[in-house]
């Protein structure tokens, strides 16, 4: 392939093919984090360095060590985890056949999950899109869907979206459970989306 700096259609697939051609909307892993032993956080420090204006974490088999905890997220501003009552946030919540709308205001934490049991199948998975974090003059938003089975153990659905309102650069995130651990066996990736 000559290198004029255009590309015929078979140049372009090749590239693509060998993921070397940049595609908007592309997914980039930043890191996945898989818990080995037990602990009370799990931290991304570092969202990328700065190339990303929108971010996907997916949380896959997350479980706290403890029966009916909440999953929560909270940011980091140069690497400390924020934890006032600076955050926002509105869900609305399924099971079996019963709706809820959760709202919080000025509350210290995003719940991702709630009532988290540890039997079996008793687990959260969640994907959530978070803007901006990297713009020092804008508030960071999040926007969530999650699907769960509770300590019950009846199945739940989530959706919704939350702020930081803050206006600061967003360099971390940090999940962890109300008052308990988040158990072995528990996924976290953190990817870009390329171009957004």
């Amino acid at each position: 392939m000559s290198n004029k700096g255009i590309y015929s259609p078979k140049d372009t697939k090749f590239l693509m093919d060998m993921e070397q051609f940049p595609r908007f909307g592309q997914l980039e892993l930043i890191e996945s984090i898989n818990v080995a032993s037990a602990v009370s956080t799990v931290s991304f420090n570092g969202l990328g360095d700065n190339k990303y204006d929108v971010l996907f974490v997916t949380c896959m088999n997350v479980t706290p060590s403890n029966d009916n905890k909440h999953l929560r997220l909270r940011v980091k501003v140069d690497g400390a985890t924020q934890s006032g009552s600076n955050y926002d946030q509105e869900m609305n919540r399924h099971i079996v056949s019963s709706v809820s709308n959760l709202k919080a205001q000025n509350a210290s934490q995003i719940y991702l999950g709630y009532n988290i049991g540890t039997g079996t199948g008793e687990t959260t998975n969640n994907y959530h899109y978070i803007y901006q974090a990297n713009n020092p003059l804008k508030y960071t938003f999040i926007t969530l869907h999650s699907s769960s089975v509770n300590y019950t153990p009846y199945s739940q659905l989530m959706y919704g979206g939350g702020q930081y309102k803050v206006q600061a650069k967003v360099d971390g995130l940090e999940y962890s459970f109300s008052g308990n651990d988040v158990a072995v066996g528990s996924k976290f990736s953190l990817y870009g989306i390329r171009f957004s």
